[in-house]
């Protein structure tokens, strides 16, 4: 009988443990990416926020959203207001209030964000269960429902 020869194989590529230890830190640094994609496009808040205090009222056939209280001086160009539907669709993309004329009404003719001042919008236009937002460059500043 002749003596069985056995061949040795010697271009594998890498071993099952190199092939997982790659798997996963590839999986790492994707889902890392992934999460510092996602967090730059969230809404930051600061630790300090500035809050404003908002009463909701149906005034005729409109809606009044009256600013109550006010923690600092804010300029009405420099707050923003956004409407949305109860299901998330946007009605009004975030809008300076000094621009929302004849809706917003300045109490006091200083451009300043101050108690009494009032936005009145109609409730044809913005229905019941509507969101909204009052907003400054990085904070949300009020976040109410039309009701």
């Amino acid at each position: 009988m002749s003596p069985l020869k056995f061949r040795v194989k010697t271009d594998s590529a890498v071993s099952p443990i190199v092939a997982v230890m790659l798997l996963l830190a590839i999986t790492v640094v994707l889902t890392s990416v992934l999460y510092v994609m996602i967090t730059n496009l969230l809404p930051t808040t600061s630790q300090n926020p500035v809050s404003v205090a908002a009463d909701v009222t149906k005034y005729q056939t409109n809606w009044s959203i009256r600013i109550v209280h006010t923690a600092t001086t804010l300029g009405t160009s420099a707050v923003y207001l956004s409407l949305s539907y109860p299901n998330g669709t946007i009605l009004l993309q975030p809008t300076p209030l000094s621009t929302i004329i004849p809706e917003f009404h300045d109490t006091d003719p200083q451009g300043i964000l101050s108690p009494g001042d009032f936005i009145l919008l109609s409730i044809d236009t913005y229905p019941e269960g509507s969101k909204f937002m009052l907003m400054d460059g990085k904070n949300i500043l009020f976040y109410g429902e039309l009701r």
